[in-house]
């Protein structure tokens, strides 16, 4: 089985759709990112490791999927 993960990657338009396919998103992977306002997981996603999403200081909204087994600490810590 692969599994494939991801390290952050640019963001346009404040919104970010992780596509299918990704089973994690790595520690720290859009740490500081201001510009983010939306996350959107795929069904793929089952892991978010420790800082992933911490101080995106402008972040609304975040569709966890019903997939998502381990979240790791301070995810979304600002």
């Amino acid at each position: 089985m692969n599994i494939f993960s991801i390290k952050g990657f640019n963001v346009s338009g404040g919104n970010v759709v992780i596509p299918e396919g990704i089973k994690v998103i790595c520690d720290s992977a859009f740490y500081g990112r201001t510009s983010i306002k939306r996350v959107t997981l795929s069904e793929t996603v089952e892991k978010i490791e420790y800082s992933a999403f911490a101080n995106c200081q402008n972040l609304e909204y975040v569709y966890l999927n019903k997939n998502l087994k381990y979240l790791e600490g301070f995810t979304f810590d600002n």
